[in-house]
């Protein structure tokens, strides 16, 4: 589902770039700023042309509303000439297979689980992510550190059809990080098999969360 509506969250919303997140991209890229990196969800955010201005210049930048990337391709022109930015879903996303070294995610995951159906749009965009990222290649997850983070991210990025290695900070001041490395993938008909297994899994979360929902109303109008 696309949309045009501008992320207005701002353009410091979470943490700033300067400290833990700059700190843990340099150490994941070891200083090679040739990586090919991906900002998804970037929305009018400032962490892209942070990470650009940090050198890291092979940087795509997508997101669902095409305000939000007009705006930002208009604004950054003049400084950020080697960036791409462009309209994009991340539950079905148009880049290639392996094409990507590191996903970034600063609160995508987050808006995606508070969505109609949120662990099953979590899954097929965690299934994206793993498909665009080389082996080897890194989930950069930064998320809001707003309850018991692994309540929520734990079970997804631990979905049998994702082949992650998953290390996270502790609460760094409102927010948390997941740096989730991609293993090797197995065959395709295995693969395939994971993903129905993963589905099934999450229609079931979300249809149970309906259900506990629709009993909390009920309960209420009594």
């Amino acid at each position: 589902v696309h949309s045009d509506i501008i992320d207005d969250r701002g353009v410091g919303w979470l943490c700033t770039y300067a400290g833990p997140v700059q700190e843990t991209l340099n150490a994941i890229t070891g200083g090679d700023r040739s990586k090919v990196i991906l900002n998804i969800g970037c929305g009018i955010d400032q962490l892209s042309p942070d990470i650009y201005k940090d050198g890291y210049t092979n940087l795509l930048s997508s997101d669902i509303s095409q305000h939000a990337i007009s705006e930002m391709q208009e604004k950054t022109a003049a400084e950020m000439p080697l960036a791409k930015w462009f309209v994009d879903d991340v539950t079905n996303m148009t880049l290639p297979d392996e094409s990507v070294d590191i996903v970034v995610d600063k609160g995508t995951l987050d808006a995606v689980l508070i969505q109609s159906e949120p662990f099953l749009s979590a899954a097929r965009m965690l299934k994206e992510v793993q498909r665009v990222l080389k082996e080897g290649g890194i989930y950069f997850l930064i998320t809001h550190g707003r309850g018991d983070p692994d309540t929520w991210r734990i079970p997804v990025l631990t979905l049998p059809h994702l082949g992650f290695n998953i290390a996270k900070t502790p609460d760094m001041g409102g927010y948390f990080i997941f740096v989730c490395t991609k293993l090797a993938q197995p065959e395709a008909a295995v693969a395939a098999a994971k993903w129905k297994e993963a589905e099934a899994w999450a229609r079931q979360r979300d249809d149970e969360d309906r259900e506990a929902e629709y009993a909390a109303v009920d309960e209420i109008g009594q």
